[in-house]
């Protein structure tokens, strides 16, 4: 049975179905957590926030497709964490900080990552990282009626 699914998952992203960046082991967990479009309004997207808990190597697929009149507009991921059991408790419990790790070279975790242009993109989680809750945003700068960016942001994991 495993031959067969490997044979399947081969065939598709031999057929460019998939992005090669983008594909997982079998054994991952997927969930689409932003499907927006980011102009003059709404000039951002927030996701309802996803249990993390002793979910494993945590990793957000990003894909940014622009529709621009000009090059000055650009989208914002980040990402607020809660420490707590208590879902969207503002109060003090809910942090944006430094957790994002990415592969353009940085030397550390970043608070958030900037698109500026159509592109597919993967930010991690670091594997000791241990809030009970997340929940996602992207924020366009600059987006306007003309400006604009279609946005997908998924959640993947491994148990």
């Amino acid at each position: 049975m495993r031959y067969i699914v490997n044979l399947i998952i081969l065939g598709v992203l031999t057929m460019g179905l998939v992005n090669p960046a983008l594909a997982a082991p079998v054994n991952s967990n997927f969930k689409l957590l932003i499907e927006e479009t980011i102009d003059n309004d709404p000039t951002n997207s927030v996701s309802d926030y996803f249990f993390i808990g002793d979910k494993r190597k945590v990793a957000f697929l990003i894909k940014t497709v622009e529709t621009a009149d000009s090059d000055d507009s650009s989208v914002i991921f980040t990402v607020d964490v809660s420490v707590t059991n208590v879902v969207g408790d503002r109060d003090n419990t809910t942090i944006q900080s430094d957790i994002l790790l990415t592969d353009a070279g940085t030397d550390g975790p970043v608070s958030s990552v900037s698109y500026s242009s159509s592109s597919r993109d993967t930010v991690y989680l670091p594997q000791d990282f241990t809030a009970q809750y997340a929940r996602l945003i992207m924020t366009g700068s600059s987006t306007d009626a003309t400006d604009f960016y279609t946005v997908d942001v998924w959640v993947t994991w491994q148990q």
